[in-house]
């Protein structure tokens, strides 16, 4: 099961981190309590669809999906047919704190792993600051967050995972309380890691010596890629390997990041006036200086509508339809007198 991505170019909420984690367990514990009620938020997202493109509502930018809303709707007819499940309590320190682990590791390296840098897996994790009883469970989610339902409704949807496990795995019946910790992802933004169990008991002398010596180091890993295999940006030339992404007809995708101008670098995201000129882009000031032509009337550049006047021998003059060319004067003919 490969962690949830959401491979957005919506900008990240401005809130603490910690608000984020209150945010997502209070969302997953409405989510348990009333599945019917994610289902008809979810039948509106499914109506927001254009082939796999979402448009989120509001500003948000356009997010691009594996499944489009064949995804959505698949949670919709699973959700009608769930059971509720009991709302989640805020695990101890311990488990906080290997969540926090996991989230500093893979958001440092830039990676969507449940494996940690050291060959970890959850439970593994779990255990450095306590003992777990019956089972442990994990979801992690990237992406560009604005609020925790948005986090939980995305594991919901799952989309892209074949078995659907994050979504199994937030209605498990077994879970009795979930830690969650958030932070800083090298590629997407942001990640949440979300860790369940049944119960769980404090290593208070492993939490002390966590807590003064901080996280694990980080172990170079060799395991970089992502679930989005995109390609190469046409901008910096790196592989894309997730996060937000903007794909222009015939050139190619960029990062976010490197989708600029390529006379004055201002970014290109969301200017609908932005133009192609030898497989570069441009902002329409720098392609107007560069590449407009010059209005025949008053040499000026030429920024909008044009008027052309082609000549004798095929070239093409242009003026401003507001320039008016000066008229010609008329031959004078003389009449001939009949007699």
């Amino acid at each position: 099961m490969m962690p949830a991505v959401d491979n957005t170019s919506t900008v990240p909420a401005d809130k603490p981190w910690e608000t984020l984690e209150a945010e997502v367990l209070d969302a997953l514990s409405a989510a348990r309590l009333a599945p019917s009620d994610v289902a008809t938020r979810l039948a509106t997202r499914a109506s927001l669809y254009k082939g796999k493109t979402y448009q989120p509502p509001g500003n948000a930018r356009p997010r691009q999906t594996k499944e489009g809303a064949s995804a959505v709707k698949d949670a919709i007819q699973w959700l009608q047919k769930c059971e509720a499940a009991c709302p989640l309590a805020e695990a101890g320190v311990g488990l906080k704190l290997a969540a926090e682990d996991h989230a500093v590791d893979v958001g440092g390296a830039g990676v969507a792993s449940h494996r940690g840098g050291d060959d970890s897996r959850p439970e593994d994790r779990a255990t450095r600051y306590g003992k777990w009883k019956g089972a442990v469970g994990e979801c992690i989610w990237y992406g560009r967050a604005t609020t925790g339902a948005q986090v939980v409704e995305d594991l919901i949807v799952d989309d892209g995972v074949r078995d659907r496990g994050h979504r199994l795995c937030v209605f498990d019946p077994r879970w009795k309380a979930a830690a969650v910790r958030a932070g800083a992802h090298a590629t997407f933004g942001t990640v949440v890691c979300i860790e369940f169990c049944v119960g769980f008991d404090d290593d208070e002398d492993a939490i002390a010596a966590r807590q003064t010596n901080g996280p694990p180091p980080r172990v170079a890993r060799t395991d970089v890629a992502t679930q989005w295999d995109i390609g190469t940006c046409r901008g910096c030339a790196k592989i894309i390997r997730g996060g937000a992404v903007v794909e222009v007809p015939k050139l190619g995708k960029y990062h976010e990041a490197c989708f600029l101008c390529s006379g004055c670098g201002t970014s290109l995201a969301g200017d609908a006036r932005k133009k192609e000129e030898n497989g570069y882009l441009f902002c329409q000031p720098c392609w107007v200086a560069l590449y407009a032509p010059s209005c025949f009337v008053c040499g000026n550049k030429i920024d909008g509508d044009r008027v052309g006047t082609k000549a004798s021998d095929g070239s093409v003059s242009y003026r401003h339809p507001t320039c008016k060319p000066a008229k010609t004067p008329k031959k004078k003919t003389k009449k001939k007198r009949m007699g």
